[in-house]
């Protein structure tokens, strides 16, 4: 009798996690619902994923997201394709982000990467800090902290901005220049 067993590579569970990466990057979802992100609820048509499975009606919403996403949830598509064909036992299900063999990214698993960047870069590291930066990046770039709240799923806007924006130097510079700008604007109508 013969057999063949998939032993995943270091690049191909890289790559898995990468995608868990690109899409909660994407997205900003908790890392405990990005885990449980189903292909059947993406609109690649129209660049968006609908969550529909939360605990308040808050977090029921579209989150849109951009074209680097689009590109890369059509690659981790073809990655999964690819690896069906490659593991013999391949666990087929809808998941976007799994492991090379079509498993579940548990959240130990995470922890497990997490842990190890942080030991590895000696930084402290965590898989939530991406939603931090998430958000952060959006009202920094300008987007209204209302929609980062609705994109985030909180249901109320304080929890967004106390919790999960932080102030950079980039905001503070901009609102030192939004001051100048006023200070501009009275002196030239005097």
């Amino acid at each position: 009798t013969s057999w063949h067993v998939k032993i995943p590579s270091f690049w191909e569970t890289i790559y898995s996690l990468y995608a868990l990466l690109k899409v909660v990057s994407g997205i900003s979802l908790h890392p405990n619902r990005v885990i449980n992100v189903r292909h059947t609820m993406i609109d690649i048509k129209h660049h968006r994923v609908e969550i529909t499975t939360p605990k308040t009606p808050a977090r029921n919403r579209d989150i849109h997201f951009g074209e680097t996403l689009y590109k890369e949830l059509i690659k981790f598509k073809l990655f999964q394709n690819n690896n069906k064909m490659l593991f013999k036992k391949y666990k087929n299900s809808d998941l976007v982000c799994t492991k090379s063999d079509g498993s579940l990214i548990s959240p130990n698993t995470i922890k497990y990467h997490c842990d190890k960047i942080s030991k590895e870069l000696n930084i402290e590291f965590h898989f939530h800090m991406l939603r931090h930066t998430h958000a952060t990046l959006l009202l920094e770039h300008g987007a209204m902290p209302k929609e980062v709240q609705i994109r985030l799923g909180h249901s109320k806007l304080e929890i967004t901005m106390n919790t999960y924006v932080h102030i950079t130097e980039k905001t503070k510079k901009h609102t030192g220049g939004i001051f100048e700008e006023i200070n501009q604007e009275n002196n030239s109508s005097m």
